[in-house]
């Protein structure tokens, strides 16, 4: 499930009425009675996601995908698929593309916890939201995954789709400072994915990413 955990959560969400969207397209790529991949767009606004599917497959998943969108927002899933994807797309509607980003996505099997000093985690709630908001334009602007990206516009997407979710927790430390912070989302099963992971340059070097991680 962590090699698709993209699909997987923003399937639980649809089903579970997180994301609540009027047109949503589930794609099935089969070999025979075989399903070798899968994919689903939420909207015109958001990207076409993947699971992992044999690069052949490329330019039938874009024309089955431009029967019932104009265009994609974007696509995302494995790096190789969604290359092979967007090139076929570009192709078919004689647009260009561009490279985003890369995501470094890491599956953890077993957790080592490390020395809570005295921390604890705080719910999103029991935090001002201008440091949510602030905190989480930063990592965006660290990153860098995209020098001409509107910082401040894209932190606020992400708070926005985070919204309902309410997977931000905060790390306060044994002084009652919050030093750090990180976001659960896409749970399913048996699994989530943790990212924004957050501390202020000041709280560095104090392992306090490592703990929030861990904790959460």
């Amino acid at each position: 499930t962590s090699r698709n955990n993209l699909m997987l959560g923003c399937v639980m969400y649809i089903i579970n009425g997180v994301y609540n969207y009027e047109d949503p397209i589930f794609l099935t790529i089969y070999d025979g009675d075989l399903i070798v991949g899968q994919a689903v767009n939420t909207d015109e606004k958001h990207n076409l996601i993947l699971t992992d599917m044999p690069y052949n497959t490329a330019e039938l998943l874009a024309k089955e995908f431009l029967i019932h969108r104009k265009v994609a927002c974007g696509v995302r899933g494995p790096k190789k698929i969604v290359l092979e994807v967007t090139k076929a797309l570009g192709r078919l509607v004689t647009k260009n593309y561009e490279l985003h980003d890369f995501q470094g996505i890491y599956e953890l099997s077993h957790l080592l916890m490390p020395d809570l000093q005295g921390c604890s985690l705080l719910h999103q709630d029991a935090v001002d939201k201008k440091i949510l908001q602030k905190w989480t334009e930063a990592f965006i602007r660290e990153c860098d995954l995209n020098p001409n990206v509107n910082t401040k516009e894209a932190s606020l997407t992400v708070l926005d789709r985070h919204e309902k979710i309410k997977g931000f927790r905060f790390l306060k430390n044994s002084k009652n400072e919050i030093v750090s912070m990180a976001a659960k989302h896409r749970d399913f099963e048996d699994s989530a994915t943790v990212s924004l992971v957050y501390t202020p340059p000041k709280h560095r070097r104090n392992g306090y990413g490592k703990i929030v991680t861990a904790l959460l």
